[in-house]
């Protein structure tokens, strides 16, 4: 009597299954040792920072003397306090994320900001 066959779709040879599971462990150990021996970037200025990620909705008005967010420059704001709202992201303010500020330049931003004087023209608020 003939052997019957039966067609089983989702078995893999162990020999197929076992060389697979090999190439991906190495594949995820050579991206895990790129990552973490990768140098860390140099620190943006808290100037640049501002300039590219705050000074839009911070300083920008979309008529006169309607803003999109209060001004922070020259107000003397507490540096713990402009952490947590750059972290968090409170009211509709985005939540900056550490891969997009880091931990360093947004301790840096906050000591900026904090001492930073008011901009020529502005009134104190």
């Amino acid at each position: 009597m003939p052997q019957e066959f039966r067609f089983r779709p989702f078995a893999a040879p162990r020999r197929t299954l076992a060389v697979s599971l090999g190439a991906a462990v190495f594949t995820l150990a050579g991206i895990a040792s790129a990552t973490t021996t990768a140098e860390p970037a140099a620190p943006r200025a808290p100037e640049a920072i501002y300039q590219s990620s705050c000074k839009f909705c911070h300083g920008h008005q979309i008529a006169p003397g309607i803003r999109v967010a209060p001004d922070l420059l020259g107000r003397a704001l507490d540096p713990q306090s402009i952490t947590y709202f750059v972290r968090n992201g409170p009211r509709g303010m985005l939540a900056f994320r550490k891969a997009d500020i880091s931990d360093r330049e947004l301790e840096a931003l906050a000591k900026w900001i904090a001492s930073s004087p008011a901009p020529a023209g502005q009134v104190k608020s």
